[in-house]
């Protein structure tokens, strides 16, 4: 083996290597779960970039008329013709013209057909409402800055770029949608040519059928997890806190806690788990344990600890249990989460479990053999 090669293989390097590899695939994960999303366009123009290059013969351009019009399914299954509706909400005539340079950098259609409601409706009079749709989709490059040029003022650029600055507000919109778009799904985005139809309906709101439960969350504006974690140090500073202690060790494993872990894992979905799930969980196991270490052991560091003891706490806070399940099934109530992705937190809590105390007596014997 080549001396250099040899030099570069050290220990260190293998492991900067694996942190690198392991952040890069965190931001992937973080980017494809929350970045926008929408049917109005940002789907539209995002899913023409998973399309075979030079694949499309025929290219629909314009407003929201065009993806929630004209059927690419039917045109393909009757006619043979290979299609694609490539519009966005209400999109002015300068953005389409942005949006054709795009395109022929991956297909060369034989047809273009262009609709034109927006630049017969507001001719130049174009308003903000939907300028979003038909941003966030495309990539980044030269052309997507010269559409933002002549398509937003300077003083509201920041708001639609980069893209990733609107991420932050993001957490509570979060939907089943997504936690499916990685490259793994790729079959799904190829198959999607755009077509979204509107049939104008809306959805009524789901009645309250069941009165609100009493909660902390309800009387006090605190979440319930929150809430058992007072109550619990206000009954450790009464005169009897080691009589109800002792009483209510016994009612937790006898029935509370074997009632609670039996619901969770009623609700986790096995049968679904695929190859494309198994590697999201190996890469969440492996983000939680090591966040976890970094985060904590770089912390112990701060406090003036030694490595060997910073490295032990990292470990020693490694473990999830019962929070991370709250939390989880907190998500799953909310439809955050769905069954087949809570599967990955469990497999975090058995192998973070099964881990620690493993690791902790390795790094104990270190310390006893010093």
């Amino acid at each position: 083996m080549n001396l250099n090669i040899k030099k570069f293989l050290t220990k260190k390097n293998l492991i900067r290597a694996g942190f690198l590899l392991l952040f890069v695939l965190t931001v992937y994960l973080i980017t494809c779960i929350f970045q926008v999303k929408s049917e109005h366009g940002i789907n539209q123009v995002e899913g023409m970039y998973w399309q075979p290059e030079d694949s499309i013969d025929v290219v629909m351009m314009g407003t929201s008329h065009v993806h929630c019009g004209i059927n690419t399914a039917l045109l393909w299954e009757k006619y043979g013709i290979a299609s694609y509706d490539y519009s966005g909400a209400e999109q002015p005539l300068w953005m389409t013209y942005f949006y054709l340079k795009e395109l022929y950098k991956y297909q060369t259609p034989e047809v273009i057909v262009l609709d034109m409601y927006a630049p017969a409706r507001f001719k130049e009079d174009y308003q903000y409402t939907w300028i979003s749709e038909n941003i966030y989709g495309m990539k980044f490059s030269l052309n997507k800055l010269e559409m933002l040029s002549v398509s937003v003022e300077p003083s509201k650029i920041p708001s639609y770029f980069p893209s990733f600055a609107v991420y932050h507000s993001r957490y509570d919109d979060l939907e089943v949608g997504d936690f499916s778009n990685f490259f793994w799904d790729g079959d799904k985005k190829e198959d999607f040519k755009g077509y979204t139809p509107y049939w104008n309906t809306r959805t009524q709101q789901r009645p309250e059928i069941f009165e609100e439960e009493d909660s902390a969350e309800k009387y006090f504006g605190i979440a319930d997890i929150t809430g058992a974690y007072v109550a619990g140090i206000i009954l450790c500073s009464i005169r009897d806190s080691e009589y109800i202690a002792e009483k209510m060790d016994t009612n937790s494993y006898m029935l509370f806690g074997p009632v609670f872990f039996a619901s969770i894992g009623l609700k986790t979905n096995v049968e679904s788990v695929g190859m494309g799930i198994l590697v999201f969980s190996a890469a969440f196991v492996a983000v939680g344990l090591i966040s976890k270490i970094i985060g904590c052991g770089l912390a112990a560091r701060l406090c003036r600890f030694n490595r060997l003891d910073s490295m032990k706490i990292g470990v020693g806070m490694m473990t999830r249990g019962e929070v991370a399940l709250i939390v989880s099934q907190k998500g799953l109530s909310a439809g955050l989460l769905t069954p087949v992705y809570f599967t990955s937190v469990i497999l975090l809590i058995i192998v973070s479990s099964i881990l620690t105390p493993i690791i902790l007596k390795v790094l104990y014997a270190k310390d006893n053999g010093a």
